[in-house]
């Protein structure tokens, strides 16, 4: 759609036509900016057993009575009658219970959540015997659920002091260092955990994740084509793949996972905006436009707004690459859930709206439209430019230099509709005010430089004409 009428001059191409085209640029383009969006991976789970029930230790004794409490309260364990032993005991004083019977109330404790009187009774037995493994082992796992890592560490680290060899205490070990921020350190714990129990997934991903935060990216690569070998259908790991392609710039291996992942499932707002951001920072615009027509659902039903502003952004980039078509086909998808937007994305959804009828020739039906978007938010800049434009090519100068005036006053296209004017002015022949607008942008924006020599055009054109 072009913008100009004629030239100034009947001769070669002049200065004044060259200023033209710069302004007509700063009008029209208008850059898609993404918001920074990581892959959405849901939260491990991690879970954190106690080992063997109670002490092994030969020298802890219990009495005969206690024995008694011991063949009621050892079946209801096994049975994972957890809450019922939990009430035996509390039938009995168990600050006078032995060592072994005391151990055994704190990991029952442990296991019905009540970490509290769990960390104080452990607690008092690991005072009293401080080199009983298994008491510091229950208490490193109460640790662990409350989210006390330090001690939870310390606790661990004493019970490979103390000669566990155990998977579970390797691996909880090195979780907590990986939460703690050593992931190279974790890195030792989770491989030997997996020596000592090859077939737990949880100390792959552990793995995985610490081979990622120690930036081993070559170790991780390898180990996650091992995991996917082994469960290629397993959406989070190609998940990860897509994170870790990521990390290493390499789009279209993180395009791939990403697309893997759709189709096993995983269709997250935040996921569906990587990939589209990804096609389109590919050139793949005609797969992104397909991802906002087949999900326009979960997109614009986000209520964080993110999935919105990304189909917006896309949008926006269609129109900007003359997509016509494709633009078509996006906000057809849009039109029926304009009612649930904000005033924000409802009016910048009516502006490509317009932007399109503009294009495909229907001004009276875009001016309907802007001004349906300057009522729902009336300082969205872009309509005002748009009514801006429409009116200046309809000649109605008067409500133009409006429409001017009020998208001037907003920060994000004040630049623009001050360059608007001055197109609009060099049409009218009145240089004098085109040359003050032009002015006042470079001051402004120091950055359009660009605008110099056009300034020195019109400055020599108002010096001959006097």
């Amino acid at each position: 759609m072009s913008v100009f009428n004629r030239p100034v001059y009947k001769r070669k191409r002049t200065p004044i036509t060259v200023l033209m085209h710069i302004v007509f640029c700063a009008l029209t383009f208008c850059s898609t900016s993404f918001a920074s969006v990581d892959i959405e991976l849901d939260v491990p789970s991690w879970k954190f057993t106690v080992g063997s029930i109670a002490s092994e230790q030969p020298n802890l004794r219990i009495s005969h009575d206690e024995r008694e409490l011991l063949n009621t309260i050892l079946p209801l364990v096994e049975k994972g009658k957890i809450v019922q032993a939990l009430r035996r005991f509390e039938q009995e004083d168990t600050d006078s219970l032995s060592i072994k019977m005391r151990e055994l109330y704190g990991q029952v404790l442990l296991n019905n959540k009540r970490y509290e009187e769990a960390k104080t009774t452990l607690l008092a037995i690991v005072k009293d015997v401080p080199t009983l493994a298994s008491a510091h082992r229950s208490l490193s796992v109460v640790y662990l659920m409350t989210n006390e890592l330090e001690m939870a560490q310390r606790h661990l680290t004493r019970c490979v002091e103390l000669g566990v060899n155990d998977a579970q205490v390797f691996g909880q070990l090195a979780y907590t260092n990986l939460q703690l921020g050593k992931a190279v350190t974790a890195i030792n714990g989770y491989q030997q955990a997996l020596l000592l129990q090859p077939g737990n997934p949880q100390w792959y991903q552990g793995l995985l994740f610490a081979f990622i935060q120690s930036d081993s990216l070559t170790q991780a690569d390898s180990l996650l084509e091992q995991m996917l070998s082994e469960t290629p259908q397993d959406r989070q790991l190609w998940l990860q793949r897509g994170q870790l392609a990521l990390k290493q710039n390499n789009k279209t291996r993180a395009i791939s996972s990403l697309e893997t992942a759709l189709t096993l499932g995983d269709n997250s707002t935040s996921n569906l905006i990587m990939l589209s951001k990804l096609h389109v920072s590919s050139g793949s615009v005609l797969r992104a436009a397909n991802l906002l027509a087949d999900y326009s659902n979960i997109l614009l039903n986000d209520n964080t707004g993110e999935g919105v502003k990304a189909y917006i952004d896309v949008a926006t980039y269609l129109m900007n690459s003359q997509k016509w078509s494709l633009l078509n086909t996006s906000l057809s998808r849009a039109a029926s859930h304009l009612a649930g937007l904000n005033s924000l994305h409802k009016a910048q959804i009516i502006v490509l709206r317009a932007q399109l009828l503009v294009a495909q020739g229907h001004d009276k039906e875009a001016i309907t439209y802007l001004q349906d978007a300057i009522k729902i938010m009336p300082d969205n800049g872009e309509a005002l430019l748009a009514m801006a434009q429409l009116y200046r090519k309809q000649k109605r100068i008067s409500q133009a230099k409006i429409m001017f005036t009020r998208a001037q006053a907003l920060e994000e296209t004040r630049q623009r509709a001050m360059l608007g004017q001055a197109q609009m002015a060099i049409e009218q022949h009145d240089y004098s005010s085109a040359l003050a607008l032009l002015r006042d942008v470079v001051k402004a924006y120091p950055s359009r430089s660009d605008l110099l020599a056009n300034i020195e055009a019109l400055e020599k054109i108002l010096k001959h004409a006097v």
